[in-house]
């Protein structure tokens, strides 16, 4: 019952196969994907599959954004409390095939009435479908931003979301 996300940089016409002994899905997909120099790592309920580099970032960059959620030292974000419960929500998110990223990340949006700057820097393609079961607003824009080696930040006291560059660091 977890989802799997292949990161479209990860080509997905690659043949592989796999003997697992003893060994965790985790550790099996990221044998797996270590062919393409690519890793595994669990977010919520999906095991996102892409670059080692992003792998290693995605997780950070979600706890980021959920530390400036709960963040009480009034920080830059200041989100109320009740702003703060929408966006942990959990809720499920789905894409068709064919969906342009930038619609995903709109629609993403628009499930937690979220305004969104800077989405002009979510280059054009076409994805196939996909569900992301029972995430966060920080894990599903997370995963879908990664792919283009971006994030975002909380803007307006949680009311919308400003498109960034992933940091180096």
């Amino acid at each position: 019952r977890v989802a799997l996300l292949l990161d479209r940089r990860l080509d997905p016409d690659i043949e592989l196969s796999a003997q697992a002994k003893n060994q965790t899905t985790l550790n099996c997909l990221r044998d797996l994907v270590a062919v393409q120099q690519g890793n595994a790592v669990a977010v919520g309920n999906t095991i996102y599959l892409g670059p080692a580099t992003a792998c290693g970032r995605l997780r950070t960059l979600i706890e980021l954004r959920r530390d400036e959620l709960t963040d009480t030292n009034g920080g830059a974000a200041k989100i109320p409390q009740r702003r703060t419960f929408d966006l942990n929500k959990r809720s499920t998110i789905r894409w068709d095939d064919l969906e342009p990223p930038r619609e995903i990340v709109r629609k993403i949006a628009e499930q937690i009435a979220l305004k969104v700057e800077q989405l002009d820097l979510v280059p054009h393609d076409l994805w196939a479908g996909a569900t992301l079961p029972q995430a966060t607003a920080s894990e599903a824009l997370s995963i879908v931003l990664i792919q283009f080696d971006l994030t975002f930040e909380w803007i307006d006291r949680g009311n919308g979301i400003r498109i960034a560059r992933t940091p180096e660091r």
